[in-house]
């Protein structure tokens, strides 16, 4: 249901705009933090990312929280656990934005 609005057809699986892992990843990657739901069915996807972004020195930080879902980050007026995510990736650019490059 969600891919037709994605994709114009089956050749668009491929295309690195519809899959990340399909991007050149090992250099010029700007920062990521990356934060993930305990119970997320793509918290496979994030770990894998993060590997991926380490293995080739990229900058990237990688954080899950502990009970939460998909679109916990959404709700951070309800869920103090949403709140301390969004602080945690404003650190992570905060602290990039302060170092030379």
């Amino acid at each position: 249901m969600y891919e037709k609005a994605y994709l114009r057809n089956d050749e668009d699986r491929e295309s690195p705009w519809y899959c990340l892992f399909n991007n050149d990843l090992t250099r010029d990657v700007p920062p990521c933090f990356i934060a993930s739901a305990e119970f997320d069915p793509l918290i496979d996807d994030s770990r894998l990312l993060h590997q991926t972004l380490q293995a080739h020195q990229q900058p990237c930080e990688y954080k899950m929280y502990p009970g939460t879902l998909h679109a916990f980050l959404h709700y951070s007026r309800m869920m103090t656990i949403a709140d301390d995510a969004l602080q945690d990736g404003a650190r992570f650019f905060m602290a990039r934005m302060k170092t030379p490059r």
